[in-house]
């Protein structure tokens, strides 16, 4: 970064696990979520405005009248600029499962020059797909014996059958038989 906005500058130039490493850390600071998630705010009258002044937020995804609305949805960041296209960090929360997306480079327009919203289309899909295609899963349960411990000196054996202390979870794909993952292959000597 060349300078504090992230727009663009000569040199300026970040990716998208610049971004996540970013965002990791903003969603460690107390307020960061509940302020970047919100769909729009309100800004009570003062000194200088004699009426409640509505923010929106600029993720139209959250917009109730957007054509891009998706109700899981939850903030967090838009641009769009010439030199990046649309750019969008958001992130999606459904039944307690949570994903984070960054996308970059998205065009801007059709080659006919009407507008694309296209990094929009693309998160709607890509949560979809997610939601529908990944689940956590068990992988291996506290009595699955998974592997060989070859040893020396035992007694009637050369071996000791291995099984992990606690089960052990992971995100998983619903197509993907858990029988395809083979232990054997990791005999340990």
């Amino acid at each position: 970064f060349v300078n504090p906005s992230g727009l663009f500058a000569e040199g300026q130039l970040s990716t998208a696990n610049d971004l996540l490493k970013i965002t990791a850390y903003a969603f460690s600071l107390p307020a960061f979520e509940k302020i970047s998630t919100i769909e729009y705010y309100e800004v009570p009258p003062s000194n200088l405005r004699t009426q409640i002044t509505k923010i929106n937020h600029s993720n139209v995804m959250m917009s109730k009248q957007s054509d891009y609305y998706d109700p899981y949805i939850k903030g967090l960041k838009t641009g769009n600029s010439v030199q990046s296209g649309r750019c969008l960090i958001t992130k999606s929360s459904k039944n307690g499962v949570n994903y984070l997306l960054i996308t970059l480079n998205s065009p801007i327009s059709y080659p006919d020059g009407s507008n694309w919203f296209s990094h929009l289309e693309d998160a709607k899909r890509l949560f979809t797909w997610a939601f529908d295609q990944i689940v956590y899963t068990t992988i291996l349960n506290n009595s699955s014996e998974t592997t060989k411990l070859f040893v020396e000196n035992a007694k009637d054996t050369d071996y000791v059958l291995l099984k992990p202390k606690d089960e052990f979870k992971s995100l998983w794909l619903k197509a993907e038989s858990l029988s395809s993952i083979d232990f054997s292959d990791y005999n340990l000597y």
